[in-house]
């Protein structure tokens, strides 16, 4: 009953306040948005770093585009929507891209998480570690697909920002997909993002919505501004979704909210921040071990981490004027922090590594040690 009173009230809390945000095409910097740094459910927008975590992995040479990969009961048990693969079947990888793209299919969304990483779970990490590495430092991604996850947590400003790296680096292979329907056994299937697709200008999107997350959508548009990208989450409904994303359309927000850049992301600059005296007690190096809206789960997921890391330091920490509390264990060197984080990994719990410029960046403040 406790937990599903949390799943209620945090769904209320998340719908009430969307969060909007507008990303320059040229350069990946916000431009406006409100709210645009609240951590909050990403639904089916998570799918856009399934994609870009998997074209990733295709270009290194991990993976090809072509290669069958089989489904497993994992995939197949995916809740709707989903394309109805079935055990045992094959499908090319860049299918299952696509599928997850315009059909929004959550079974093809697994297929992709297993033939890249070998699990959902070893891939959410991957999803993670290349959402830092893009310069989001909100997010803690738990599975490929959005499903609801109390710690599956991204940022308007984040999505926007994810969307605008997969067309600097996949867009020649992306933008046409979106637009071009998917056969799969003899039917084909349209694309589901019409929300998105049938915005003049639009390039690139993706829709979602869980009954937590409320309705989200991000896309990119060419505008007589130039490119951009823009993100609503957290509408209560299809109609303000829409209406959300035509006022961001013309470059109305309700508010302006700017971010502070991380330092490293390409694009931002990092000059615009200064330390803080307070975040002293956080160190140089620590792992997230993800961000909670209530303090009691990320207190029981720091208590978790002792059995692999009994003596580390940890602390629960907030972010000023953002909800969530995140739990963080502490280390002494980056060498320190990266054994620590593989440790934890092999023991089933995700951990995240930052420095003290992200740390900075995210406006971190130590709460409470444990």
């Amino acid at each position: 009953m406790i937990r599903w009173a949390i799943v209620i009230w945090l769904t209320m809390a998340t719908v009430a306040n969307c969060g909007e945000a507008i990303i320059d095409g040229q350069t990946g910097r916000l431009i406006a948005g409100v709210d645009a740094d609240t951590p909050r459910f990403p639904a089916s927008t998570t799918k856009l770093m399934t994609i870009f975590v998997a074209l990733e992995a295709a270009a290194k040479g991990e993976i090809d585009l072509n290669a069958p990969i089989k489904v497993s009961g994992h995939a197949a048990a995916a809740p709707p929507v989903k394309l109805g693969l079935k055990k045992g079947e094959s499908i090319r990888l860049g299918d299952a891209i696509h599928a997850a793209l315009i059909v929004s299919s959550n079974d093809a969304a697994r297929m992709i998480a297993e033939a890249v990483a070998g699990s959902e779970q070893a891939f959410a990490q991957r999803m993670t570690a290349a959402a830092c590495r893009i310069g989001m430092y909100s997010n803690t991604f738990r599975n490929a697909s959005g499903l609801p996850d109390a710690g599956h947590i991204s940022t308007a400003a984040d999505i926007g920002r994810l969307i605008w790296w997969l067309d600097q680096q996949h867009g020649e292979y992306l933008r046409p997909l979106f637009r071009e329907p998917l056969t799969w056994r003899g039917a084909t299937k349209g694309p589901r993002n019409g929300t998105v697709a049938n915005v003049t200008g639009a390039q690139l999107g993706k829709t979602g919505f869980t009954s937590a997350a409320g309705y989200a959508a991000a896309m990119l548009v060419e505008t007589l501004k130039g490119t951009r990208a823009f993100v609503t989450m957290a509408n209560s409904g299809r109609g303000p979704r829409t209406k959300s994303l035509r006022r961001l359309a013309k470059g109305e927000t309700i508010a302006h909210n700017f971010s502070p850049p991380c330092k490293g992301s390409a694009g931002m600059a990092s000059s615009h921040h200064k330390p803080k005296p307070e975040l002293a007690s956080i160190g140089d190096w620590s792992l997230t071990l993800g961000v909670f809206s209530d303090k009691r789960n990320a207190i029981a997921t720091l208590k978790q981490s002792r059995n692999t890391a009994p003596e580390a330091a940890r602390i629960i920490a907030t972010r000023k004027s953002r909800q969530g509390y995140y739990a963080m264990v502490l280390a002494d060197d980056q060498d320190q922090a990266e054994n620590l984080r593989l440790e934890l990994m092999h023991e089933g719990v995700q951990a995240n590594l930052i420095d003290r410029s992200g740390k900075l960046a995210l406006g971190l403040q130590a709460l409470s040690g444990l």
